[in-house]
């Protein structure tokens, strides 16, 4: 019969890896075998252990913030999450996450569903780093990815040309 852990060793093993540790360090400082290691993480979804941070696993740092308070739809800071995650673990009704945090409604809602892992607990550090994945990165310009258009475009304009 498989050995059953506490949730709270499964939690500090998950805040190891999601701190950047591999997962062979996180099973020794926790207690757990390497194969139990594995399956936690596999079971807990979202993030491949090789794919993020080299073959060893671990996820490196956390994605900056990148939240404006001035922009109508800002995106959730890893504080928001720490606190939907809280609520969660509390079992604090949708409402009153939502009061807490001062956003829609739908917002946390959405969240919780988005990020909660298969094994069903919502967790707020891999639910920001799958969320910086999610957001879509800068554009290459058409001049950067065409160096020969560049060369033109800047011998015109030494030429004299105007770009308009």
């Amino acid at each position: 019969m498989a050995k059953r852990f506490p949730l709270v060793v499964r939690e500090a093993f998950v805040e190891l890896v999601s701190g950047g540790s591999t997962l062979r360090f996180a099973a020794a400082r926790t207690g757990v075998s390497l194969g139990q290691a594995v399956v936690w993480w596999r079971d807990g979804g979202h993030v491949s252990p090789r794919r993020a941070d080299g073959p060893r696993g671990g996820l490196g740092p956390v994605p900056p913030d990148l939240c404006d308070p001035g922009r109508a739809r800002r995106p959730l800071s890893i504080d928001d999450r720490v606190l939907i995650a809280v609520g969660v673990h509390q079992r604090w009704t949708l409402q009153r996450i939502v009061e807490a945090l001062e956003r829609d409604r739908s917002v946390v809602c959405r969240e919780i569903s988005r990020n909660r892992s298969p094994d069903g607990v919502y967790r707020a550090s891999v639910a920001h780093r799958v969320a910086a994945g999610r957001r879509p990165r800068p554009r290459i310009t058409k001049l950067a990815a065409n160096r020969g258009l560049c060369r033109r475009i800047e011998g015109w304009t030494d030429d004299g040309r105007s770009p308009r």
